[in-house]
């Protein structure tokens, strides 16, 4: 699989949160041109992305000029697809769901099936889905006193649910949390190693104390 990465794949849906809101309608179709350019059969994008192509396109008139499909839906097909390589982990996971998720929550589903398959439990926190908290990065630089105490509200939460670890789908959040994961002694993983780490091509990361 190619990996494309940089700014000029960004979505700018998550801009919203920083008063950015008018960067979508601006530069989506340049977003999504820079995407077809890349010339495979079908593109693999995470949240933000996907309500770019799949919401954000509808509702100011771009064209998406490829086709695409959710990482998740990916990720649950080639378990389903590999089921003989997986080594159930039996951990629980606290999610983080990144700020695009509230337009696209029927995409949950495929998240769900992904832990199952790989044999790790959700257990139920304050925190998550609808009452979901934000990963603090629009806050950092204008109110860092407030962005660590959301970070930490949500550790603490992850931690009280008996998590083994919190899982990250964006990029953002996923660099957003290295601090309080390290801080709170609770591992931050990636969905998509989190499905590595199944498969045995990583290893579970240790919980520093």
């Amino acid at each position: 699989m190619t990996i494309v990465a940089g700014g000029e794949y960004a979505s700018l849906v998550g801009l919203v949160h920083m008063g950015g809101a008018s960067f979508v309608e601006k530069y989506g179709q340049r977003v999504l041109d820079r995407l077809a350019s890349v010339g495979k059969d079908i593109v693999y994008i995470h949240n933000e992305g996907l309500v770019l192509a799949h919401v954000k396109a509808r509702e100011y008139g771009f064209k998406v000029p490829f086709r695409y499909m959710h990482l998740f839906e990916y990720l649950r097909d080639y378990l389903r697809d590999h089921k003989s390589d997986i080594t159930r982990l039996g951990k629980k996971v606290a999610y983080q769901a990144n700020c695009a998720t509230r337009w696209i929550p029927e995409h949950d589903a495929f998240l769900d099936e992904i832990l199952g398959l790989v044999g790790v439990e959700r257990p139920n926190r304050k925190y998550e889905r609808l009452n979901a908290l934000c990963c603090s990065a629009p806050l950092i630089y204008a109110n860092r006193e407030l962005a660590v105490a959301i970070q930490k509200k949500n550790f603490e939460d992850a931690i009280e649910c008996g998590a083994d670890a919190i899982i990250t789908s964006c990029p953002i959040c996923d660099g957003v949390f290295r601090r309080p994961s390290s801080h709170f002694g609770l591992p931050n993983i990636f969905i998509t190693d989190l499905c590595r780490i199944a498969l045995g091509e990583k290893t579970w990361p240790e919980r520093s104390s």
